[in-house]
């Protein structure tokens, strides 16, 4: 089966990095029903973290920033890729990209349940490229 293949927009948020912090944001994030796509925290620094979030309706995240009084996001587009889990197929989708001399920015990905999903940040300069290469 062909890996399935979405465009998303991905919002980073900076955050203290300290207890609790990424807890205090996905909490608020589901009261105000914000539906989680993908999620994934990590230092950024001294002090810091950051946090990037693919959700289902941003409409509904914009809004619980402004209500909720949570920091801003940054907007990135990615790609988001999905497919029967087997042997190679991450590695099938980065080769796509080398072949097409694309560098990739950051990656994410998990394997459970017999799927597997991967999240793509790619420079926007290269975004259309590497879509257009893994379209192919």
């Amino acid at each position: 089966m062909r890996p399935s293949l979405r465009r998303v927009d991905s919002y980073s948020m900076e955050l203290p990095n300290r207890p609790g912090e990424a807890y205090r944001i996905l909490q608020a994030l589901d009261e105000a029903g914000v539906k989680l796509v993908f999620f994934t925290a990590y230092p950024n620094g001294p002090g810091t973290a950051l946090v990037d979030l693919v959700v289902d309706d941003p409409a509904r995240l914009y809004a619980a920033l402004e209500t909720r009084h949570l920091p801003p996001v940054r907007r990135t587009p990615a790609l988001m890729i999905s497919g029967s889990e087997r042997l190679g197929g991450a590695a099938e989708v980065l080769g796509k990209l080398a072949e097409a001399r694309i560098n990739v920015h950051a990656a994410s990905g998990t394997a459970q349940g017999g799927a597997y999903g991967m999240v793509l940040w790619i420079q926007p300069a290269e975004f259309e490229a590497a879509a257009k290469a893994l379209e192919a």
